[in-house]
């Protein structure tokens, strides 16, 4: 039988080791940071990068609206959504529920909108999409209900600008079988001029 003392010195000698290998554990783990390409595509500063765990790291810009016959991006206009890019940093594949993932202003949340998706799907859910491990997602998100149409000679497709000063995006991730979810908020700011 072990006395109280002799339990107590054997972890004393243990809590070094446990914290020498914790802490080295986090040294060899840390979340490289995106490369220049995903940084900053407008080179305006607007990017929110928030690092969400070992697993994933989310970053968020707000996309300026898209106007005239060639869609100009146009920050006179205002921001039409956000662009999300997330980083799967594992070797396992991370899943976005994009049913389950809304963005918010003035006090309400709207479904969303995706790149690549028809405009006259807007409002339908989108299914989840997965990102291989060791890989990034770039994409367009846009309230859903911002998708009009314009009839008339320059009529089409287009994104209403977003009228608020804060968007906030909640995306829900399933990583290794366990939900998550994130909240990314950004200010909208005029960039600065070049």
């Amino acid at each position: 039988m072990i006395s109280t003392a002799q339990g107590a010195g054997n972890m004393r000698r243990r809590v070094p080791i446990v914290v020498g290998v914790i802490a080295c554990m986090i040294a060899c783990t840390t979340v490289p940071p995106f490369t220049s390409s995903f940084d900053d595509p407008y080179g305006d500063g607007l990017v929110s990068i928030l690092a969400v765990g070992l697993e994933t790291t989310l970053a968020v810009m707000p996309v300026p609206v898209a106007s005239g016959q060639y869609s100009v991006l146009n920050w006179v206009e205002g921001v039409s959504g956000v662009a999300l890019v997330i980083s799967n940093n594992s070797d396992d594949p991370v899943f976005v529920h994009w049913d389950r993932t809304c963005i918010d202003y003035n006090g309400f949340s709207h479904m969303v909108f995706l790149s690549g998706q028809k405009y006259m799907a807007a409002g339908t859910e989108m299914p989840t999409m997965t990102i291989s491990g060791r890989s990034k997602l770039l994409m367009g998100v846009f309230p859903a209900e911002n998708a009009r149409y314009t009839s008339g000679q320059f009529g089409g497709w287009t994104i209403s600008p977003i009228d608020s000063k804060e968007i906030a995006l909640t995306v829900c991730l399933s990583v290794k079988g366990v939900d998550r979810f994130y909240r990314i908020r950004v200010d909208i700011e005029e960039p600065p001029e070049t």
